[in-house]
């Protein structure tokens, strides 16, 4: 009888043992609500050694996502741009309503990463600058990127609103919405702009439709990022986060949205 009770002991330990991991490494149950190291700068955490992600590597500490699996999110692989020296180009995380996270490429810099706060809600909302790495406080509160919402038709969505916003609606008319096609920028980029037929020309840069529209001195253009449209205003200035690698993911979240 003793040794009948031992076995079942060494069968319920077994188990319960089973139940506290999955196959791929990540554990589940009671062990993984312990709380974590706290964040770093970049909003890293480090979890090596701890089993949470496949390659023991860190996790973003706010959606919880693998850092070395973020970058299988992003649709549009970061293009080769710039880095200026001793600066490297990191995954970076920005929270959104309803429990939803925005990833990113973005610059680090002797330890400061630039990081982007969102605010308002999904139909009109902006990013901003929190930390720029490369330009201090100087950049706190600058716009980076208006956001509206775009579901489900985002080119609909970006002509209306750019439209709306020149004013005069005759001139509104002739603005729409067409790629990019702009080498460096993401290929889904894009621009409102007007027709040829309209008054475009071909004889060095152009502006045109408004606050939202074409600036061809500048590297401002519109993507639809899941339900939603972002119009980057980067500037001239050297690029501090790369507007092809933004994705929405949820917490954990195996698959982008």
């Amino acid at each position: 009888m003793s040794r009948l009770i031992l076995a079942t002991a060494l069968i319920a330990l077994a188990v319960s043992a089973c139940d506290q991991a999955d196959p791929f490494g990540e554990t589940t149950g009671p062990a993984s609500q312990a709380p974590g190291p706290a964040p770093t700068d970049n909003g890293i955490v480090t979890r090596s050694g701890e089993g949470h992600c496949s390659d023991d590597g860190p996790r973003l500490a706010g959606s919880g996502i693998c850092v070395s699996r973020a970058v299988n999110y992003m649709d549009y692989p970061a293009a080769e741009v710039p880095t200026p020296p001793g600066c490297a180009w990191v995954v970076n995380e920005t929270a959104l309503p309803d429990e939803e996270w925005l990833i990113y490429r973005a610059l680090s810099c002797k330890g400061v990463t630039t990081t982007l706060a969102f605010s308002g809600g999904k139909r009109r909302a902006q990013l901003t600058y929190v930390k720029s790495a490369l330009a201090g406080d100087a950049r706190k509160n600058e716009r980076a990127a208006s956001v509206i919402g775009a579901d489900p038709d985002a080119k609909n969505a970006i002509r209306n609103f750019a439209r709306a916003a020149i004013g005069n609606p005759a001139q509104a008319r002739d603005c729409d919405v067409r790629p990019a096609g702009v080498e460096g920028w993401p290929a889904d980029a894009l621009v409102v702009d007007v027709s040829t037929a309209a008054g475009a020309t071909a004889d060095g840069p152009r502006a045109a439709c408004g606050p939202y529209g074409l600036d061809e001195d500048a590297m401002s253009f519109w993507r639809p990022i899941g339900e939603m449209a972002v119009f980057f205003t980067l500037g001239q200035d050297a690029m501090e986060v790369e507007p092809g690698s933004f994705a929405i993911v949820e917490a954990e979240r195996k698959e982008p949205k």
